[in-house]
Parts: structure tokens; C-alpha cells; sequence
């Protein structure tokens, strides 16, 4: 198995797990949360502490580094299981969200993954435009899939700026292999979206809300809406077919998939979905100061985010404010969390998705107790107190 020629810097990270166990049959994009060079990368992968690493990163000038050989699975995406059939590529971006890349890094990630697919007998690179699709699809011997960071674990990576053009990356670089689009990856929402009225079941298929160019997150694009109403192209969607979430936007008719013409027709699957949710939602937290996994997970269902138990993508800085949450249950990854988002915005502070003393005090004013911008054993026990009956 070959490297990429594009590469102009190796400083090889001893964070791999050596020889791969599937044929690499995906790309995933990452954004790196800075304008950094790959030398900067190079170092950031180099210590065994670090415990993270790409294949290829792609630094603010358009230059290729190489940090772990194409035959070796890199520790880059939270997922084992991605990461064994995954080329992983950390691309420079801008420090904020919706952490764009420039023009250069874009269109050097357009080359490089030209490049892995040709060396790996690809002719089609396919963005199928949801986890559920792209985890179930068995790629045919000359496809290439992408697959995004955030399917598996609570990190906004590869940004939003990233996530919308997915699409548009699938499509350059298949023009360029020489294909053309997989009719797995086209949507086939035109055929049936003309049928969509009110209390029809829909899935997204697009990447927008109407006329906007507000990013639809993955968990949104990975759920069943019921249709509140419909007025030309512009259809509002507004609960969940479970009725854990209500999103009450719009988007364009163009961009849903008709799943059943009626919500009638769900009803009971909802009916046990809905029992599913109390009877989790009766199981109480032990309220014992310590924020572990299985707070964290009713957090992530208290925000309507992925329920994985783990809080991802914080500064280490930041473990001297957060002693009531077990380290090994937060990712030191300075990523960003949506959940952290999420309950940023609950609680009316910056949404940056990174836990610290402003967002603890607005927790803290949120549960009642003292603000002092610290999460420790009793700012743990309120919330879960809070989370128990809610």
C-alpha cells in the first residue's frame, strides 16, 4: 500500500494502532480548529501522551503532511471501526465556528483525495448524506465513501463549513476520477417529494434549512420529522416521530424524503418509542456528585444530542474547573462539544462548546446554587437533581 505523493513533510506519530484490518474503503475530513502549518501538526501527533493522530493533515499553505502511512489506522475519529477502513485528513481551519477552511486547503483536499482514490481503485467518491446511510452502505470495489467525525462521537468536526460541502467534495472529486454519481448517493426525495403533505413522516436529505445558509446538524438529518405544514417548496417540520424533539423550521421540499404519508402510519411504533423515553427517563441518576457516564448520557438527552456518555473536544486548561466530571469521561481534544453548545445556549452564554467558569456560573444561576464558575461535587448533584426531574 502506497503513500500519497502530494506529501512534502513525514513526521510519523507513534499514535497508531500498525496494519489495518479492512481495505480502506473511506476518507474522513477533519478540521484541525486553527490556521496551523503541518510542522505545527506534526508536532501536536508527535507525543505518545497525545494519544491522537491523521494519516494526512493539510496546513494553512496548501502543503501535505503525512503523520501516520496510509497502511497503518490512524487514532483520529473516535471510532475504531472507522478509523481500521478511513484515510483521516486534518485540514487547517479557522478557530471559530463554522471553522471554514481557506480556498488553498480546500481545493488541496479536492487533490489529495483524487490522489487516495486512484491509488486505491476508486472511481467515485460518495457523500450519502447521513450516519445511518453511510454506515449501513457496503461500498462496491471502485467506490469511496465519506464519513464525518461527528457521526461518531459529540464534536462539531469537521465544522459546519465542512459538513455542507461534503457534497460538493464527493462530486469534484468523482468529476475528476472520471465517474459518475452513484445512484446510492443521489437523493430520492424528487421522486417522492411531491406527495409530502401536512402529517406526512420525512427524513432530510439537503444540508440547509429554507433560504438559509444555516447548517441542519447531523442528529437532526438522522431522525424522522412530522410535517406541520406545507406551503409550496416550504415545508415546517415540527416533532420527531418519537416526540422526544420538536425542531419547528423550515426547510425545502426538495431536500426531504418521504418516509410515510401518514404520521398515523407511526403511530405505534411512536406510542413505544414514547414508552421507551419515559421508562428511561423514570430510571433516576444516583445523585452522587460525580458526573459520570451515565449523567453524562442523560444530558445528551436532556439537549437532544448523541448519547455516548462522553464530553468531547475541551481545552485541558480547563480541568481545574471541572473536578466533579471524571476525566476519562471528557476528550482533551480542543474540538468543541455540541452538547456543551447546547447547554450553552440553555443557559444564555457564548456558544463556543467548550466548558468554562462563564458557562459554570450560568449553569450554576440556571440550577439555583452558588456561582462560582467551578463544577465540582455539588454543582454535579444539583444538576443531576435537576436532570432527575426533567
Amino acid at each position: 500500500m502506497s503513500n500519497s505523493s502530494l506529501v512534502s513533510y513525514t513526521r510519523l506519530s507513534p499514535n497508531h494502532s500498525g496494519k489495518r484490518t479492512h481495505s480502506i474503503d473511506r476518507i474522513t475530513p477533519h478540521c484541525v480548529v486553527g490556521q496551523l502549518s503541518v510542522e505545527t501538526l506534526g508536532s501536536i501527533f508527535a507525543p505518545s501522551s497525545r494519544q491522537a493522530s491523521s494519516n494526512y493533515g493539510i496546513g494553512k499553505d496548501g502543503r501535505v503532511g503525512m503523520y501516520v502511512e496510509e497502511k497503518n489506522r490512524s487514532w483520529c475519529s473516535s471510532s475504531n471501526a472507522n478509523d481500521q477502513r478511513a484515510v483521516t485528513i486534518e485540514c487547517a481551519s479557522d478557530l471559530k465556528s463554522p471553522y471554514a477552511f481557506n480556498d488553498t486547503v480546500w481545493n488541496k483536499l479536492i487533490d489529495l483525495c483524487v490522489d487516495i482514490c486512484k491509488r486505491n481503485g476508486k472511481k467515485k467518491l460518495l457523500w450519502l448524506g447521513s450516519r445511518e446511510k453511510a454506515l449501513n452502505y457496503s461500498p462496491k470495489s471502485d467506490e469511496m465513501i465519506l464519513t464525518a467525525h461527528r457521526w461518531f462521537s459529540d464534536t462539531a468536526c469537521p465544522g459546519n463549513w465542512m459538513y455542507a460541502r461534503e457534497g460538493i467534495l464527493a462530486e469534484a472529486v468523482t468529476k475528476r476520477l472520471g465517474g459518475s454519481p452513484s445512484s446510492s448517493s443521489s437523493s430520492s426525495s424528487t421522486t417522492s417529494s411531491s406527495n409530502i403533505v401536512k402529517g406526512s413522516i420525512v427524513k432530510i436529505v439537503g444540508n440547509y434549512y429554507y433560504n438559509s445558509n444555516t447548517a441542519i446538524p447531523s442528529w437532526v438529518k438522522e431522525m424522522n420529522w412530522v410535517v406541520s405544514s406545507v406551503s409550496g417548496d416550504r415545508v415546517v417540520l415540527g416533532k420527531n416521530t418519537s416526540g422526544t424533539n420538536s425542531i419547528d423550521s423550515a426547510v425545502k421540499k426538495s431536500d426531504l424524503k418521504l418516509v410515510s404519508a401518514s404520521s398515523s402510519s407511526s403511530s405505534s411504533s411512536t406510542s413505544k418509542s414514547s414508552k421507551s423515553t419515559s421508562s428511561t427517563k423514570t430510571t433516576k441518576l444516583s445523585v452522587d456528585g460525580s458526573f459520570g457516564p451515565a449523567s453524562i448520557k442523560r444530558m445528551q438527552q436532556f439537549f437532544g444530542s448523541t448519547q455516548d456518555g462522553v464530553i468531547s473536544g475541551q481545552y485541558a486548561s480547563a480541568k481545574k474547573y471541572l473536578s466533579g466530571i471524571p476525566s476519562s469521561c471528557i476528550t482533551w481534544t480542543k474540538t468543541g462539544s455540541n452538547v456543551v453548545r447546547k447547554l450553552q445556549k440553555w443557559v444564555g452564554s457564548s456558544q463556543d462548546g467548550y466548558l468554562g467558569p462563564n458557562t459554570i456560573k450560568g449553569l450554576q444561576r440556571k440550577l439555583g446554587i452558588i456561582a462560582d464558575g467551578s463544577w465540582g461535587p455539588g454543582t454535579s448533584k444539583a444538576f443531576q437533581r435537576y436532570l432527575n426531574n426533567h
